[in-house]
């Protein structure tokens, strides 16, 4: 699959200096995973079941793992008003445990997550036809390991009284995902949610182990486990988990 982008990516550029489009180059920036109006428009779709969840629910959004910052994008798209808090190391995936591996086919993660800032402000930029310096009152990107930049935004934003609405813990190894479910969950307002995506996968199960092992440190009337059956990139029927605050 890596291989098949990176060729698809090299030859369109070779091609645009001629004059041949196989796909506009803005169209492209970033993964060809997520390339192309109908598949950015199911993902807006999607997405935009959980910002109607939420809609009357006082807070910011945080999407924790940013990747190429598509999520951040439909976040932007979808809400006028609030601010997104977006977290990632921009360096890759820090290393997993063994309780990511303990599915037995562990996936290794490759270099292809390692984003830059600058990158991730391109698909911004790009997608929404807007300046940085309009963007920026509305998009924080925390830059770090985010086992250890969550845990210090969730004293500072307690400390400022700050709310948290809608949550994506698009993290997918252990260490990263537990943090965001623990320090999430104090600031996050009645009624919001966490969109855990998809749980019991062999490949990684530390985000399983993690949820699992949150979970039981909360009381069983303090939260609802939801499931959404949605189609992935390769329109593959696959159930979403979300975790909702109860009110």
């Amino acid at each position: 699959m890596n291989i098949t982008r990176s060729t698809f990516r090299f030859v369109n550029k070779l091609l645009n200096r001629f004059g041949i489009l196989l796909s506009k180059p803005e169209i492209i920036h970033g993964s060809p995973a997520f390339s192309g109006a109908t598949l950015f428009a199911r993902r807006l779709n999607d997405t935009r079941f959980f910002h109607d969840i939420v809609k009357d629910v006082d807070g910011v959004v945080v999407e924790s793992g940013v990747h190429w910052g598509y999520g951040i994008l439909i976040h932007l798209t979808l809400s006028k008003r609030r601010i997104i808090y977006g977290f990632d190391s921009f360096a890759g995936h820090s290393l997993p445990t063994k309780k990511d591996k303990a599915g037995g086919s562990y996936r290794s993660l490759d270099s292809s997550f390692a984003v830059s800032e600058a990158d991730v402000w391109k698909t911004l930029l790009l997608g929404l036809g807007k300046g940085k310096e309009q963007l920026e009152p509305r998009v924080k990107l925390i830059n770090g390991w985010i086992q250890d930049t969550m845990l210090k935004f969730s004293k500072a934003f307690s400390e400022e009284g700050g709310k948290i609405a809608l949550v994506h813990n698009d993290c997918d190894i252990y260490e990263p995902f537990k943090s965001t479910l623990e320090n999430c969950w104090p600031l996050l307002s009645p009624g919001g949610c966490i969109i855990l995506g998809r749980l019991n996968n062999s490949e990684l199960l530390g985000k399983t182990a993690a949820i699992d092992e949150f979970l039981s440190t909360l009381s069983s009337e303090t939260y609802e486990l939801k499931q959404l059956n949605l189609f992935d990139n390769g329109f593959q029927l696959q159930t979403v988990s979300y975790l909702m605050k109860c009110n």
